[in-house]
Order: structure tokens, then C-alpha cells, then sequence
């Protein structure tokens, strides 16, 4: 009877036995996120952004003490300016000297609250991640080969990981074109000789948060895709300005 009562799979569950496993849940509990089968804690879910709230904070912990000793090493490097570190949150910036600052780009895009450039909007990014407690390093993008001549590069290392990033300036049905003119970006650095582990990731900045719906980054993602023989965007990291400042959503791309 107690098979029969437990033969679906959400069920089976409760054949789990947590005095003799020592574990809250089993590893392939339904109601938690996928990927999450090998944590050991188990303790609570936050739905709205379908990662466990512990695994949130152990993050937060260890990415502290991270940005702490890479804010050790590059405030003593003189190939970086501007490096900051928030001792309250635990947010690092720098700017490598060859930085692409677009001094030169003067084209100003309207928001509802202001005009500003994509030199203003990246720098705006940069502060509010910073403000929220993330690591973010602009690259060098001056970076020449043997040839001499100027090689690919990416904007930034967000949290430890190397991507462009692209500012959202109108209001679209969907983000299509960013989503393929950033992978055709990523395939250049890509193809690089001296880029041992390859980029696979696009950040998306929303100065207007409200232009931001899950559904306009999977049908842009959907149509970049019929865009190009290889697409090699594995992850888009949305940061929205909200009034209580950066919010960060990732979404992981499927095959």
C-alpha cells in the first residue's frame, strides 16, 4: 500500500527518510531549483529568483573575502586607476589604463529621467553593482598582437567572470540584436590565440528597469540564434537600476 500511495513522481518524496539520511530533503526534491540535487543544505527557496536563500548568503561570504584580496592585488598594480573597495558591502572596482572610456562617442540616448551617453551608462552600471557588493573590473581593450594591430576584447570581469556588456537604450518587443551583435563580439575574443578559457557571457544594463521582461531576453535570444552558425552566448546577465539599486538576473541559454 505504501508503494501504491508513493508510485508518482513528486511522491516519492516521502520515501525519504531524514533520521537515517541526515539530510532535510532528497537530492531530487521537485520543488527545489535544478542543479541544486548536490547541496547539502536544503534549508529555504526563494521562488522569485530560484536560488536557496543560504546558498545566497555563503555566496555573499565568500565573495567578500574574494574581492577583499583582489582589491589587495590590484590597488598595488599600476596598470589599474580607480580602484575602490566598500568595506560595508564588499563591492570592488577598478579600471584598467586601457580601458576604453568612449570619450569620444558624445551621442546622448533619452531616458525618462535624463539623457546620458554609453560612457555614462556603463560608469552608472559599474556604480551600483559596485554599491551592491559586486566585483566589477573594466578590461584592457587596447590590448595590440604581434602584427600590431588592435585584438578583440571584452568590457569587464563581473564577479570573477570575463563579458561584454551592453547597454539597453529603447523600449523593444525583444533584445535580439544586442543578444547577436555581443555573441559575434564573444566569437572574436574567442579567437584569440592568448584566450585560454573562452567567454560565453552578455550583460545587459537596464537604466529603465521597466523595460526589462524575461520573455524580450528569450525571444531575442531565440531569434539571435537564427542570426548565426554558432552561438556561443551561454549565459545573459540582466542588471536592472531599480530604486533600491542593483538587481541582478541570469538567465542560462540552452543548446
Amino acid at each position: 500500500m505504501g508503494e501504491h500511495a508513493t508510485s508518482l513522481p513528486k511522491q516519492k518524496i516521502f520515501r525519504f527518510n531524514p533520521g537515517k539520511t541526515g539530510k532535510v530533503f532528497p537530492p531530487k526534491h521537485p520543488y527545489l531549483p535544478k542543479g541544486c540535487g548536490a547541496c547539502e543544505l536544503k534549508l529555504s527557496f526563494n521562488p522569485k529568483r530560484e536560488v536557496c536563500k543560504v546558498c545566497l548568503f555563503l555566496d555573499k561570504e565568500k565573495r567578500y573575502q574574494y574581492n577583499k584580496d583582489l582589491y589587495d592585488k590590484l590597488s598595488k598594480d599600476p596598470k589599474y586607476t580607480d580602484v575602490e573597495f566598500d568595506e560595508e558591502t564588499g563591492g570592488l572596482v577598478a579600471t584598467h589604463r586601457g580601458h576604453n572610456k568612449q570619450e569620444n562617442n558624445k551621442e546622448k540616448f533619452k531616458f525618462a529621467d535624463k539623457k546620458m551617453t554609453g560612457a555614462e551608462l556603463e560608469i552608472e552600471a559599474k556604480d551600483i553593482l559596485y554599491k551592491a557588493g559586486h566585483s566589477v573590473i573594466f578590461c584592457d581593450e587596447l590590448k595590440k598582437g604581434k602584427d600590431g594591430n588592435k585584438l578583440s576584447a571584452l568590457d569587464m570581469v563581473f564577479d570573477g567572470k570575463v563579458m561584454d556588456i551592453r547597454s539597453i537604450t529603447k523600449d523593444k518587443e525583444y533584445y535580439g540584436y544586442p543578444i547577436r551583435d555581443k555573441n559575434s563580439q564573444l566569437k572574436k575574443y574567442n579567437s584569440r590565440s592568448d584566450v585560454k578559457v573562452k567567454a560565453d557571457t552578455v550583460c545587459l544594463y537596464f537604466h529603465e528597469p521597466k523595460w526589462f521582461t524575461p520573455e524580450k531576453i528569450y525571444k531575442g535570444v531565440e531569434w539571435a540564434k537564427g542570426q548565426t552558425s554558432k552561438f556561443v552566448v551561454k549565459h545573459i546577465v540582466c542588471v536592472l537600476n531599480t530604486s533600491k539599486g542593483a538587481e541582478v538576473i541570469t538567465f542560462d541559454i540552452k543548446e
